[in-house]
């Protein structure tokens, strides 16, 4: 069971992600449709006349393809990074025979691409295409995430931090241990952020514009909790700023184990 409020929320939440979804294929799709493979491949939004360079294996099962476009300063202008998913194939973007892959890395003038699954036997043939494409990851795992929250049990640990995160509960906040700052440098702001942090049992929210030191200030609260004999979970919206994260945090002497995609 979940309240009335947080249920309407967490469906509305649940539409609003299915239409963004919707919305991002449509982009994509219409992208393939409208422009020719030539102006796409100008626009530096496709790849043509891919061949496979080589092949080896990734984590997970995955296969690493490294490509070659006949055209090879035509990756100067490719406006794909790593990490982003694109679409591999030969006569129709959305044909049957289409796959998909995310980009790895580019070294020289190959791309390497690291595809999910087994590799169709005509990749090897040459003639490939490519364009960017969607990310379903992305919106799979979101649909997944709003899922478990809002069918969280009463009582459990989800439900709860369900009903501080709709206000159906205030957060809880208990008495502020005495700590020794690891970093000296942390002004009082910082100190503050970080006894709250500390001493939070749901959750704690610091917030600043850019160039204030929250990066900092959550590094030193990773490194608070650790002390403590704590196994933290960090995340973050981009790569770059996991990243950055897990580089300080290394710099610092605390064991990292960096999750993601092999890209």
């Amino acid at each position: 069971m979940t309240d009335p409020s947080s249920t309407e929320a967490l469906d509305r939440l649940a539409s609003l992600w299915r239409r963004e979804r919707e919305a991002v294929r449509a982009r994509f799709e219409a992208e393939r449709r409208e422009l020719d493979l030539r102006e796409r491949i100008e626009r530096g939004l496709a790849l043509g006349g891919l061949e496979v360079d080589d092949a080896d294996a990734a984590a997970g099962g995955r296969t690493r393809l490294w490509l070659a476009p006949d055209e090879p300063d035509r990756l100067d202008d490719l406006r794909v990074s790593t990490g982003d998913p694109v679409r591999l194939w030969w006569e129709d973007p959305e044909g049957p025979d289409a796959f998909t892959g995310v980009v790895a890395r580019r070294v020289g003038r190959r791309l390497g691409v690291v595809v999910d699954g087994e590799v169709p036997e005509r990749a090897f043939d040459g003639g490939m295409k490519l364009d960017r494409d969607a990310s379903e990851a992305t919106f799979d795992r979101g649909d997944r995430a709003i899922s478990r929250l809002r069918d969280a049990e009463r009582g459990s640990d989800l439900a709860r931090l369900r009903e501080v995160l709709f206000g159906g509960r205030a957060p809880e906040v208990g008495e502020r241990a005495r700590w020794a700052p690891f970093d000296a440098d942390l002004n009082e702001a910082q100190h503050d952020a970080v006894a709250l942090a500390l001493g939070a049992r749901d959750l704690a929210l610091v917030h600043g514009p850019p160039g204030t030191g929250k990066t900092r200030t959550l590094v030193e609260i990773v490194r608070q909790a650790v002390a403590r004999g704590g196994r933290v979970l960090a995340t973050a919206a981009s790569n770059t700023a996991v990243d950055n994260l897990a580089e300080r945090l290394a710099a610092h002497g605390v064991d990292v184990v960096r999750l993601g995609h092999p890209a």
